[in-house]
């Protein structure tokens, strides 16, 4: 399972990411993705900072966020 998307940073062209079912809590690396319109992150226990704070970022930017 994943856990640490810090990886996926640099990859500005994606679109869509499917991250359900994982074990991730910091989705702030996800801000560098300036395509990204679709955010599937079901069944992870993310931090209250990634609820509160990153996903509100990036629903701003039109980002459908489904937590």
């Amino acid at each position: 399972q994943i856990s640490n998307i810090k990886p996926l940073a640099p990859l500005t062209i994606l679109n869509a990411l499917t991250l359900n079912e994982n074990q991730i809590s910091d989705i702030s690396p996800l801000a560098s993705l300036v395509r990204l319109r679709l955010l599937f992150l079901g069944l992870n226990p993310l931090s209250q900072e990634s609820i509160d704070v990153h996903a509100p970022n990036l629903s701003s930017r039109r980002v459908n966020v489904e937590l």
